[in-house]
């Protein structure tokens, strides 16, 4: 017999699918319907539903015709869009012990060596033991020591969008960068940026791109992780190779430099260092030190590129809402003042900011597909029967954006929180944006802090607007998101200019006492 190449792969795709049928095939003993949803093709499912890009924005509109959850299947993988918190909080919370894994995604775990994060290891000892070394180190009792270090960079970062705004996403990138460094790593990046930051900026948006839904085919069909690359459409593989190379450097690299500093007696503490020395035995074996390692890496994965789409989505905000600058400037001088910077004390007294801060983690979510869960045995969820192996996304951007609990969702409106008396508060958005059940972020309290710091530092000494084109006309941005699993704004135009010769003075003067 003789095959050419496309015979092979279509042999190949069969007995994968014939095979994957056989494994998956679930008994439906109670005899319930499965959660409605798109009508898919025989064997290939909703193959050609399934929306390479945005597909929470997909799963919002099939949500609008099929309910709260939306039932697909996908080369005989089933996935469920959960598109409303209570649906979402019933299955990811109440029943976490059953929907807390995650499924294996081969373009990220094995392909392109992420399978150290966290965010994509199934639920068991390995994971717990990572959260607890994050939760050790970034929990809310401990968030106060890091405060000193926030303020620093992000007034560094703030003068450096008044030497060169046009720059202001490099500045907002090694400001978060440099924060999670220290507080990882006890690494000190300098003003111009660092090697280590823009190795995991890079290796962040290749994770970014790959872990889209729909991105790749392999993370539905895992048997082509095995095709060679050199076989018609295995380009997925020759990215993968190249990336690599990335996400293994990211978690090695700053990890080895500080071990090199303690043994040299020039590490600051730092998460790395204290569980290093903590974990050290008599006979200078580190127990535990991939779990340390992958712990330190985790955290700037986590606490960095979040950070960076959530600051620059609040410059976005204020460049396309003024009146939102013009009365967080105006409560921030009434109450703190024209002559200090805000601090972190000043938090709780500024309600506006804190709609501000609220609206940004709303408004453009940072994950908007959220995080996919597996669902590890079968279960019966009003009235519909949901098959063990089923991948259930929480559309965070569809719970972000019901008009029934933030009326208007589409617009940014910080006075949505400021309640009148007897007014029902919306939901605090903090309780979609970092996750569910036992897949909570463990870095939510520092980027809500970092979030805050940068919000009222830029407020105080900042004005950003509309930047103007050649014939003096305001540019609008267009307010369009990039693609992939963590949504960062496209770049836009902006004008960033000091509120006054004083701000200048004092963000010059507040940088030269923390140093």
């Amino acid at each position: 017999m003789h095959l050419n190449i496309l015979d092979i792969f279509v042999l190949f795709v069969v007995g994968f699918w014939i095979q994957r049928f056989i494994r998956h095939r679930r008994r439906n003993v109670a005899g319930l319907p499965l959660p409605p949803g798109p009508p898919g093709f025989p064997l290939l499912g909703n193959l050609f539903d399934f929306p390479k890009t945005d597909a929470w924005l997909t799963g919002a509109q099939w949500g609008k015709t099929y309910g709260s959850l939306v039932y697909l299947k996908v080369l005989g993988r089933p996935i469920i869009f959960s598109n409303t918190y209570e649906a979402t909080m019933d299955l990811l919370d109440k029943r976490s012990l059953i929907y807390s894994s995650r499924p294996n995604l081969p373009m990220l775990r094995e392909l392109m060596g992420w399978d150290w994060s966290i965010s994509l290891m199934p639920y068991g000892p390995t994971l717990q033991k990572r959260r607890m070394f994050l939760h050790q180190f970034l929990n809310r009792n401990v968030m106060g020591r890091h405060h000193n270090n926030l303020a620093m960079e992000t007034h560094q970062m703030v003068l450096s969008l008044i030497d060169s705004p046009d720059n202001y996403l490099a500045h907002v990138r090694r400001a978060t960068g440099a924060i999670i460094m220290m507080i990882a790593y006890g690494h000190k990046v300098g003003s111009q940026g660092d090697r280590y930051v823009k190795l995991a900026d890079e290796a962040l948006a290749t994770m970014s791109t790959a872990g889209e839904p729909g991105a790749f085919l392999v993370n539905f069909v895992p048997s082509l992780q095995y095709v060679p690359e050199w076989f018609p459409g295995a380009g997925f593989k020759r990215k993968a190779k190249a990336w690599r190379k990335l996400s293994q450097a990211m978690l090695n690299d700053p990890y080895e430099m500080t071990k090199r500093k303690i043994l040299e007696g020039t590490a600051r503490s730092s998460m790395t260092s204290d569980l290093v020395e903590h974990y050290t035995t008599k006979d200078g074996h580190v127990d535990g030190e991939d779990d340390i390692a992958a712990s330190a890496a985790v955290a700037y994965a986590g606490g960095s590129d979040t950070t960076v789409s959530a600051i620059i989505s609040f410059l976005l905000a204020l460049v396309l809402y003024p009146d939102v600058q013009t009365r967080g400037q105006e409560e921030l001088d009434r109450v703190v003042g024209t002559d200090r910077l805000p601090t972190f004390d000043d938090r709780p007294t500024l309600p506006y900011i804190e709609g501000i801060l609220k609206e940004t983690l709303r408004w453009n979510p940072v994950v908007p597909g959220g995080a996919p869960h597996l669902l590890e045995k079968d279960d019966v969820y009003n009235g519909y029967f949901i098959p063990a192996g089923s991948i259930v996304l929480p559309n965070q951007w569809a719970m972000l954006h019901d008009e029934t609990e933030y009326p208007e969702p589409s617009l940014f409106l910080p006075e949505r929180w400021i309640l009148k008396k007897g007014q029902k508060e919306p939901r605090h958005p903090s309780k979609v944006t970092f996750g569910f059940g036992r897949r909570i972020c463990p870095g939510k309290e520092l980027v809500e802090d970092s979030l805050y710091i940068t919000i009222v530092s830029i407020l105080a000494t900042l004005n950003v607007q509309k930047a103007k084109d050649a014939q003096g006309e305001p540019i609008t941005p267009p307010g369009r998101n990039r693609k992939g699993l963590v949504s960062h704004p496209e770049p836009f135009k902006c004008a960033i200019t000091p509120r006054s010769p004083e701000a200048v003075a004092m963000i010059r003067h507040a940088i030269e006492t923390e140093q």
